[in-house]
């Protein structure tokens, strides 16, 4: 008989739901996070802890010993259900605003209910710099090449201006010289199994 009563409290035990986590607080609905349940299936997390960074560590709140799932948090972004107007000029200068202009708006967007906004503030600044740092290394290339075209045509000009074509005017249209040069010894062969080039590159003309 004792061993029966204690059969059904140990069901009873492995089949309640499990008190809310140390640390975690109630979904309420506001993440639309899916997590794998017991049987298997994909049930939206009852329990959720914030990081802080954008993401959250979610639960099924089935069991005591069920995995945690890391997840990143976004906000809903079902257009049909209301229209949506662009960001406004204020909020975006905020956005990508330093200093105490952007924790004013991250702070603000902490206190807001729906946990995924404070999220999303700080993802769009952490791309916002990134894409800034990018920005510094894409003009810093654009000025060594423009500084490398400015050498070359300056090269291009002084083989213009002393008509060095010309003078090695025997030269064109051979783009395989297999011939000794004139006044040297060195040789520029072409080896036997390459492909003959075509003049102005590869796709230009035969």
């Amino acid at each position: 008989m004792h061993t029966r009563e204690a059969k059904i409290r140990r069901i009873r035990r492995n089949n309640a739901t499990p008190d809310m986590p140390a640390g975690f607080e109630r979904n309420g609905g506001w993440v639309d996070i899916q997590v794998s349940s017991h049987g298997g299936e994909n049930i939206i997390a009852k329990w959720i802890r914030l990081m802080g960074n954008g993401e959250a560590i979610a639960r099924a709140g089935e069991r005591a010993d069920e995995p945690e799932y890391v997840v990143s948090l976004y906000l809903p972004s079902d257009y049909s259900t209301r229209p949506t107007a662009l960001l406004p000029p204020w909020f975006l200068e905020l956005l990508q605003a330093n200093g105490g202009a952007y924790h004013t708006l991250a702070e603000a967007a902490r206190g807001l209910e729906h946990p995924a906004a404070f999220a999303e503030v700080e993802r769009y600044r952490r791309h916002h710099m990134h894409r800034a740092e990018l920005e510094v290394a894409r003009r810093a290339i654009t000025a060594d090449i423009n500084k490398e075209d400015d050498t070359l045509q300056g090269i291009e000009h002084r083989m213009e201006a002393y008509g060095l074509h010309e003078h090695l005017a025997a030269l064109e249209g051979q783009m395989d010289i297999r011939q000794e040069l004139p006044g040297r010894h060195n040789f520029v062969t072409r080896r036997p199994n390459s492909r003959r080039h075509r003049r102005g590159g590869p796709g230009g003309p035969a």
